[in-house]
């Protein structure tokens, strides 16, 4: 894709082909992504882009991740050593909708930097995937850690007002947490809550609905917080206002079923839904008659 790329950009008769664009758009993909690890009982978080983590223990909220975007001011000066001048009027833009530091993809920002008429002077690659580090930090009992997207905190934050969205997060968990009798319902009722606010929030503000971005939230317990499931992902679209529940599953994708939750094995993975008995009994009758 590269490589096509490149021979159409020296070719003036692709210059505003539909083949080109798609091509940019391709290589201009990137990735948010937060990852979390327990070895011998001590907790470890790893995060690239806007992704967040923050464990709940004994009444403080402790964050384990960093946003890795223009916003970061360490960020910011790890750049302006490498000669990016990020100051007000760049064209900050060059770096992407999100303008992401650091992240997985997006050649141009990347390897194909010095195409970039911000980072074109960069004495090396600007933006990096190599990923922040938290831990280890000892796991205790009646502790829980959330893991989800910046456009959860960011619905929060419009919705509410808050000046500390993680902290409203965490509470509304804690709520859920006495209310639902799986993680998997937590996790479902704290999306649907903060997306209900967000779309009432909109609506006497005039804004539209369909502007808020795919919703991501995982929990993961520690000692006897809820003693249902270990973990559930949760995903609502953004085209709706009230998201259907979902089904479970440790994927990065959801499955969406209308009004009814699917089942998951112990290990989150969907389990076999569609019921082939009949179809069974009808081709052993059959033989039997062609016997």
């Amino acid at each position: 894709k590269l490589a096509a790329r490149m021979v159409m950009r020296s070719d003036p008769q692709y210059s505003s082909s539909s083949q080109l664009r798609e091509l940019d758009d391709r290589v201009r993909s990137g990735a948010s992504a937060v990852l979390a690890a327990v070895l011998k009982d001590r907790l470890f978080v790893a995060s690239v882009g806007d992704c967040r983590a923050l464990l709940y223990r004994n009444g403080e909220i402790l964050p384990l991740s960093i946003d890795h975007t223009t916003e970061n001011e360490d960020e910011v000066l790890r750049l302006a050593h490498l000669g990016v001048d990020l100051l007000p009027g760049n064209h900050i833009g060059e770096l992407g909708e999100h303008q992401y530091t650091r992240c997985f993809g997006n050649y141009p920002v990347k390897g194909g930097y010095k195409e970039n008429p911000l980072l074109g002077s960069a004495r090396d690659e600007p933006v990096i995937p190599e990923p922040e580090v938290h831990g280890g930090i000892p796991v205790q009992d009646s502790s829980f850690l959330l893991l989800y997207t910046h456009s959860l905190w960011h619905a929060v934050a419009e919705a509410t007002g808050a000046q500390d969205p993680d902290a409203e997060i965490a509470e509304l968990c804690k709520h859920y947490f006495k209310a639902e009798p799986s993680l998997s319902g937590v996790a479902q009722a704290v999306v649907d809550q903060i997306v209900r606010l967000h779309h009432e929030r909109l609506e006497v503000s005039g804004g539209r609905s369909d502007t808020r971005e795919d919703i991501t939230l995982l929990i993961r317990e520690f000692g006897s917080c809820l003693k249902k499931e270990e973990k559930t992902l949760t995903r609502n679209s953004a085209r709706t206002s009230r998201p259907t529940r979902s089904s479970t599953t440790t994927e990065s994708s959801s499955v969406y079923t209308a009004g009814k939750e699917l089942p998951v094995d112990e290990d989150g993975r969907i389990q076999p839904y569609v019921d082939r008995s009949e179809e069974h009994t009808s081709e052993l009758q059959s033989r039997k008659i062609s016997r």
